[in-house]
């Protein structure tokens, strides 16, 4: 008797399911929620919206925006939502059972359960070496004029999470130039050596604590 082939075709159902499951980052499939049948196209595009999700998730964490929170970025900060359709921003150092993801100002903000740090995410683009340094120099004097008295804890933003480079624990005035020189000095370190350090740089993240809290 001839063994009988098993079929590893999906069924409608199936496809409708991971739609369900992924419409939260790739708005477009919502227009499945009612339907029970699918033709060739319609599960291929699912096919196609799942696998750029798996591919934007390596490395990091998916965290999805509402259309208001997209609509509320600045343009300069929507330059790190994922693409391909998917409304979203993948971060390293997030855990959505613990964390707390928001916009502000139009910046990408996060907040952990019981710590007193909120994080804001200053993307920066880069431009080659010497604008980009300019551009972090510009932007740490202007966080830190607007928190004197405040302890700001800097680090690089990049496609691997934050990275603490030691710019930890600067106060006010007293510490423009340390912030600035280490910062900068990272961007320069790498940016002669990775040739993949344009598309991993994504700026600096802060976060501001005020003293004897």
């Amino acid at each position: 008797m001839p063994r009988t082939k098993k079929s590893g075709k999906r069924s409608d159902s199936d496809y409708l399911s991971t739609a369900k499951t992924l419409r939260e980052f790739v708005p477009s499939l919502s227009k499945y929620g009612r339907r029970k049948k699918l033709t060739r196209w319609e599960k291929a595009a699912i096919t196609r919206a799942q696998k750029n999700v798996n591919r934007a998730a390596r490395g990091g964490t998916l965290v999805s925006l509402s259309k208001k929170q997209v609509k509320s970025l600045d343009q300069k900060t929507r330059g790190v939502l994922v693409g391909h359709g998917i409304r979203a921003v993948r971060l390293r150092n997030f855990d959505p059972k613990r964390d707390k993801f928001g916009v502000e100002k139009g910046r990408i903000k996060t907040h952990r359960r019981g710590s007193r740090r909120t994080w804001h995410y200053e993307h920066i683009p880069f431009l080659g070496e010497v604008e980009t340094i300019r551009l972090i120099a510009d932007k740490v004097l202007d966080i830190l004029s607007r928190h004197k008295g405040k302890e700001v804890d800097f680090q690089i933003w990049t496609g691997a999470g934050r990275i603490s480079i030691g710019a930890g624990a600067l106060f006010g005035d007293e510490s423009e130039d340390e912030a600035i020189g280490i910062l900068t000095g990272f961007v320069s370190q790498y940016a002669g050596i990775s040739p993949q350090f344009e598309e991993w740089f994504l700026g600096i993240a802060w976060s501001v604590e005020k003293r004897g809290a």
